[in-house]
């Protein structure tokens, strides 16, 4: 987390952003591997150019990525290999300075839009991903709560794209509903 997210609901939104830009990378370099089709020299001559011209920071971010979604799977561990090997590289060539850690603070991170994202995120594609069932009752959305056992339909989903339950009286809007449903 970076020093400027003060509130939970702060970092919960650069936590999203940050393992989105994981996500990005790690697509980036799966489009450079499709590009070269059967021709493995250059597929990885490509690879290797694109992850040593990627930033510090942007190299240990899918260093963690893969270590964290992808840890036994052969392809992403020649990919961790070299970005490590670069990164060893660029701070060996780079001594006289602290290194690494230096830079990785003076990266700029890119300010969230806050409003966007609520208005991005819908709470009805939320819950119905996460199980929930919800029929239209007027101009809201009702079903069974997915954070307590219910009898009686209790989770209201209403047209401001925010929640609430009646029952365990949790609510917010769209960012807080992805928070609770994914435990963060």
């Amino acid at each position: 987390m970076t020093q400027g997210a003060t509130t939970p609901l702060e970092q919960s939104v650069e936590y999203i952003e940050f393992t989105a830009e994981q996500d990005i990378l790690a697509t980036h370099i799966l489009i450079k591997v499709a590009k070269h089709g059967t021709d493995t020299g250059a597929r990885i001559a490509n690879i290797r150019r694109f992850i040593a011209e990627l930033p510090d920071y942007q190299r240990l971010s899918i260093c963690q990525w893969i270590k964290s979604y992808a840890p036994d799977n052969k392809f992403w561990e020649e990919i961790y290999g070299y970005a490590l090997v670069s990164l060893i590289r660029d701070y060996q060539k780079n001594s006289s300075t602290p290194g690494i850690v230096k830079k990785i603070r003076k990266s700029k991170k890119p300010k969230i839009d806050y409003q966007r994202a609520k208005q991005e995120i819908q709470c009805v594609d939320l819950a119905q991903e996460h199980g929930v069932i919800l029929k239209q009752r007027g101009s809201l959305m009702i079903g069974s709560c997915p954070f307590h056992s219910d009898r009686t339909p209790s989770f209201t989903i209403y047209p401001e794209n925010n929640f609430y339950c009646y029952g365990c009286h949790k609510g917010g809007d769209s960012i807080s509903l992805l928070k609770l449903l994914k435990n963060i």
